[in-house]
């Protein structure tokens, strides 16, 4: 039928390796995850 349908949902909030350093960081330390990203 031709139809193309996406759906997304952006997050400028925590964008790259930064954040995904950060979140291990405190998974390593028992740390909430969120912790230092908000």
């Amino acid at each position: 039928r031709g139809r193309f349908i996406l759906i997304s949902c952006l997050d400028n909030l925590v964008k790259g390796a930064a954040g995904a350093a950060v979140q291990n960081l405190n998974c390593m330390h028992a740390l909430p995850e969120t912790t230092g990203l908000l």
